[in-house]
């Protein structure tokens, strides 16, 4: 008889990695993503941004709604059949994309979003089932954050390139890519797990002492975390040039510290819960406080804006792990844990909108203040449930 897959071993691991680094691909190359189909097929900045959020929107919807099945049902044959939804519909949007309507797209992104949003949802509920929340976490939001990295450094030259081996890329190349490591996942798909089914006794004492409740207020400091991130991270060009940086030295800055930002959840990856959770996110928190004091209280150059960025991206991608980890804890049935990905989703639809009021409003200034009212008030959310450790 073969040996089940066991949910701590490097394979189910590595596996749930190319996951994290497929499902939210959209997300992760969205600048290079957006600009390669503006020139392919000539749409407007509104029509690009309701393609990328429609997409979004369905990983979102369907991540939701493994509330109910994804400690239930089998992840393996949730997972696979997912997989075999967004290699067809990248294949058929690159054979189509030049002759589909604007509506027809829409509606074969978001079908594709919604597959997406079945591995979102495995894989967070493998992360809340390992045995090594924090140290699994670690280790995937830093090689996501590495992939991120190199995919917006390469996937340029695959758009530049319109015939290689008789296959014609640009920007349609984006979709094979996509297409092509899903299609990788798929054929390893015996890595996955088959299913992490809570105790029925367990869900009974976790609604006993209302650790959903509990949850809530973890679900809640994710959205105000995210409000602050998104909201510095949508205007970082912008606030580069108001304080007469170069543009090519911004987006320098942008790049050096997003490479910085890898080495964050490292150190979860390293030192998994050996510190707690408490103390990893308040560091992570302090960090993010020192990045944005120096774009408040330092006059910006490029030196200035490349320290402050990396030390606050740092701490973005730091605190993640120890945030699961903490959602993990205090809801022992581990359910919740899907809805990080819609709360998540509110905090990047509601970060950039509520920066920009601030910037035209009020100035910088108000935009910075508002980030650290942000993270007080995610860390005010949080740290009441994050374990301790001496």
């Amino acid at each position: 008889m073969q040996s089940e897959t066991r949910i701590d071993s490097l394979k189910s691991l590595t596996f749930v990695i190319g996951l994290a680094i497929l499902a939210p691909v959209v997300f992760l190359i969205l600048p290079v993503y957006l600009g390669a189909l503006a020139g392919d097929l000539g749409l407007g900045e509104g029509q690009l941004g309701l393609l990328a959020t429609i997409e979004l929107l369905g990983i979102a919807v369907m991540a939701s709604t493994g509330l109910y099945w994804a400690t239930r049902w089998d992840w393996r044959r949730m997972v696979g059949g997912a997989l075999a939804l967004i290699v067809l519909g990248n294949v058929i949007t690159y054979v189509v994309l030049a002759d589909v309507s604007y509506t027809g797209l829409l509606l074969l992104r978001f079908a594709i979003g919604l597959a997406a949003g079945v591995l979102t949802a495995s894989m967070l509920a493998y992360l809340a089932a390992h045995p090594d929340t924090e140290r699994a976490a670690g280790f995937l939001v830093s090689v996501q954050t590495a992939s991120q990295v190199a995919s917006i450094y390469l996937l340029p030259t695959l758009i530049a390139a319109p015939v290689v081996g008789g296959i014609f890329l640009g920007a349609k190349g984006i979709f094979l890519a996509m297409a092509l490591v899903g299609l990788i996942l798929l054929a390893t798909v015996k890595a996955m797990p088959r299913t992490g089914e809570s105790d029925e006794a367990e869900v009974a004492d976790a609604e006993e002492h209302g650790h959903a409740m509990h949850a809530v207020s973890v679900l809640a400091s994710f959205v105000l975390f995210f409000i602050a991130q998104t909201a510095l991270w949508g205007f970082l060009e912008l606030l580069g040039a108001d304080a007469g940086v170069d543009d090519d030295k911004t987006i320098l800055a942008i790049t050096i510290s997003t490479a910085v930002a890898v080495a964050g959840p490292l150190f979860a990856g390293v030192f998994g819960n050996r510190f707690g959770q408490f103390k990893p996110i308040l560091a992570a928190g302090m960090f993010q406080f020192i990045g944005l004091g120096m774009l408040l209280f330092l006059e910006i150059d490029f030196v200035v804006l490349l320290i402050a960025l990396s030390v606050f991206q740092f701490g973005w991608t730091m605190a993640i792990p120890y945030q699961l980890g903490v959602l993990t804890d205090v809801d022992p049935t581990h359910r919740f844990i899907v809805l990080t990905s819609p709360a998540q989703a509110v905090g990047v639809a509601f970060g950039p909108v509520i920066a920009g009021v601030l910037i035209e409003t009020l100035g910088y200034t108000a935009m910075y203040l508002s980030v650290a009212f942000a993270l007080a008030l995610y860390l005010t959310c949080i740290l009441p449930f994050a374990g301790r450790k001496s």
